[in-house]
């Protein structure tokens, strides 16, 4: 109820319609957990409320999927996720962390949420072979996203660069520019990933 009347007081009319503002959320790992300047310029530039941040540092998709019901408890409209370095140097099968983002997903969608999807980012400290990994993560999470309504964004154009010895057109490592430490974003990045998501959200 509480929540309700305040967002009855925060509309405002818009076209001849009273509108709200959006409410969303971060979730995920520490790529998330260290983007709150990415949620702070969605609520000055775009009027949102975006101060929940349920990132944690060196989170897998497991748990992160475990966290998800209480996230969720904050009624959000739209949920940015992201997930999947952790399980990467950890091992996780491809099936179980499929398995667990598809969770998050329907998680999501059945609340009501619509999920922004952020692909899995760069990272300077990761193998060749884990970026392979990734990649191919990265494929088969647009395809399962399509299936919750959930909208893709990837910034590995705005937080990569090509690493000299991978594959042609990479973007494995992190930019020195939007990342601190090749792989957090820096605040040229989370200003960035803002722009990336106030693109693509109506």
């Amino acid at each position: 109820m509480t929540r309700l009347l305040l967002a009855l007081m925060l509309c405002i009319p818009r076209g001849g319609a009273a509108a709200c503002p959006m409410d969303i959320i971060g979730l995920g790992d520490s790529v998330v957990y260290m983007s709150n300047l990415a949620l702070y310029t969605l609520s000055t530039t775009r009027g949102w409320h975006a101060y929940w941040n349920y990132g944690i540092s060196g989170e897998t998709s497991a748990q992160i999927l475990a966290r998800t019901p209480t996230a969720l408890l904050r009624d959000p409209d739209y949920v940015w996720l992201d997930g999947g370095l952790n399980d990467l140097v950890h091992a996780v099968t491809t099936e179980t962390y499929l398995a667990n983002m598809e969770s998050i997903l329907a998680l999501i969608d059945a609340a009501g949420a619509t999920p922004i999807l952020m692909l899995i980012s760069p990272d300077t400290g990761v193998s060749n072979t884990l970026m392979q990994l990734s990649d191919a993560w990265n494929a088969a999470l647009t395809t399962i996203a399509s299936g919750y309504g959930a909208i893709v964004i990837d910034v590995r154009p705005v937080l990569g660069v090509f690493r000299v010895g991978g594959d042609p057109g990479n973007l494995w490592d992190g930019s020195p520019i939007t990342t601190y430490d090749g792989v957090h974003p820096s605040a040229a990045g989370c200003i960035a990933i803002a722009d990336v998501i106030a693109t693509v959200v109506p």
